[in-house]
């Protein structure tokens, strides 16, 4: 009878999977967390600034054109200037806009 498993016992290892967690202080949430979490948000929102400044000019343009029904037509919003740059990973010196590690540790 050992030899045949019935799915009618459960190791311990097994129903910590299914266990929520319950909300405490945790030992892992300390400074070294909340340091990390403040440079991310302020990467972030360089980021975001970044975004703005460096949006696009955008043109629409026919994708598909419908042989009989002008209503199915498909545009698409594409940038006027292909060669610039859209994206701030793009620039040269994006590291120098975000903020330093150093100064969160």
């Amino acid at each position: 009878m050992n030899d045949v498993d019935f799915g009618l016992f459960v190791k311990k290892a097994d129903l910590e999977l299914y266990q929520i967690p319950r909300p405490g202080n945790y030992s892992g949430r300390g400074r070294r967390h909340s340091n990390l979490e403040r440079y991310i948000t302020d990467r972030v929102e360089v980021l975001r600034e970044l975004y703005e400044k460096h949006e696009p000019e955008l043109k629409r343009i026919l994708t598909y054109k419908h042989p009989s029904d002008g209503r199915c037509n498909n545009y698409g919003l594409f940038p006027v200037n292909e060669d610039e740059i859209n994206s701030p990973f793009d620039l040269p010196n994006l590291e120098e806009y975000m903020p330093n590690k150093e100064d969160y540790v």
